[in-house]
């Protein structure tokens, strides 16, 4: 989702049932040791 819309990050998670956008960065960063912005923002170069 996050390479393939433009919907908010807290969005993504929100819909991904994680209760905040914390949660959903933290549990991201442990699987792909990059915060979501990072990864989103990566890809886009």
């Amino acid at each position: 989702m996050l390479r393939t819309t433009s919907h908010s990050i807290t969005e993504i998670a929100l819909s991904l049932g994680y209760p905040n956008l914390y949660a959903f960065t933290r549990a991201f960063s442990q699987y792909y040791q990059l915060t979501p912005t990072h990864y989103r923002n990566n890809d886009e170069k």
